[in-house]
């Protein structure tokens, strides 16, 4: 191998003896080599263009595998995420939660019961002196339209004795019934029998009326008594609202039948609330038993009352004391 220099400054390598230069070579043959490719480039460009292509067949196997490699990871995350650790903080999660909606509900519950009985609780309030004279009192809320209401009351009466038989009582009236003293007799619950020989609105008055009953030679004293409240069905509304002003007279029917007994008159706003319960009771057709018989009883006191306030005769008072006495045997017994 010899090296060479020509007139142009290019290095000729002889291999050989042959000259070869290494430049020249090298662009001739990139150059055919370009030509070529792009020869070639230009040809598969129209033979793309010419190509009718038609899809191979999908071998179903890689889709199987692929597949079967998802259910295998879908296991391998399914059995780690089912350890015993993120199990029991998932039971211990639902069990609180369970636990604190069970206890958050008996607490809700439990307020909202003690705000229902004390909402529904009342107080009543008795009192011993008769209310004045006022107009008809509503029946209670509960009660039906043709429900009558007769309320708690209290009255003082004078007691003649307690008998374990009813033929002592009996004979104890009749003893009374000859003085032209009013009586009722009481059947209590234990087998015995009071006699009442009067009443009275306030304890004052009663031991006064007690008084006069023992110058007559009656051994008597004087005690509280208490009427039981109820109701009671009408056969029409409008005999309701008659017998429910009534009721509420019954109170001032006690204390003027007390005042009388003792010799005391009638005011006239009083006078004039009887005449007009007595005229409304008369213009009134009760259509059933129990409302006539009430009625009637308020009707026979209060005309009793209106008599002695005409002409202070103590024998209509004592009939108004035996009416009212009526009633209140009525009320024990029912």
């Amino acid at each position: 191998m010899k090296e060479q220099s020509n007139k142009n400054g290019q290095i000729k390598i002889m291999l050989n003896e042959k000259s070869a230069p290494i430049k020249e070579e090298k662009k001739t043959q990139a150059r055919d080599i370009l030509e070529n490719v792009s020869i070639e480039t230009a040809a598969a460009r129209e033979e793309v263009e010419e190509f009718d292509w038609i899809l191979p067949e999908i071998d179903p196997g890689p889709k199987e595998f692929i597949q079967a490699n998802k259910k295998e990871k879908n296991s391998q995350l399914l059995k780690y995420s089912g350890k015993k650790g993120n199990m029991f903080h998932t039971v211990s999660s639902l069990l609180f939660s369970l636990a604190f909606a069970i206890g958050l509900g008996i607490a809700f519950g439990i307020i909202l019961l003690k705000f229902i009985s004390a909402e529904g609780s009342q107080v009543s309030v008795q009192t011993t002196n008769p209310p004045a004279i006022s107009d008809n009192q509503p029946p209670p809320v509960n009660a039906s339209p043709s429900s009558v209401a007769i309320p708690t009351m209290s009255v003082y009466v004078i007691q003649g004795g307690v008998f374990s038989n009813q033929e002592a009582a009996n004979t104890l009236v009749a003893q009374l019934n000859e003085k032209a003293v009013p009586s009722v007799i009481l059947e209590n619950g234990d087998s015995s029998y009071t006699v009442l020989l009067g009443l009275a609105s306030n304890e004052n008055e009663a031991k006064r009326l007690a008084n006069i009953y023992a110058e007559k030679g009656i051994e008597v004293y004087a005690k509280e008594h208490l009427l039981k409240e109820g109701t009671f069905e009408t056969a029409s509304v409008g005999n309701t609202s008659v017998l429910n002003e009534a009721i509420s007279a019954l109170p001032v029917l006690f204390d003027l039948a007390g005042k009388a007994t003792l010799g005391q008159g009638v005011p006239e706003d009083a006078q004039s609330k009887l005449n007009d319960i007595s005229s409304t009771i008369q213009n009134t057709e009760f259509q059933d038993q129990a409302s006539a018989l009430l009625a009637d009883i308020i009707l026979q006191a209060s005309t009793a009352l209106e008599a002695y306030g005409q002409g202070k005769n103590v024998n209509d008072a004592y009939e108004a004391q035996q009416v009212l006495l009526s009633y209140i045997k009525l009320n024990a017994e029912n």
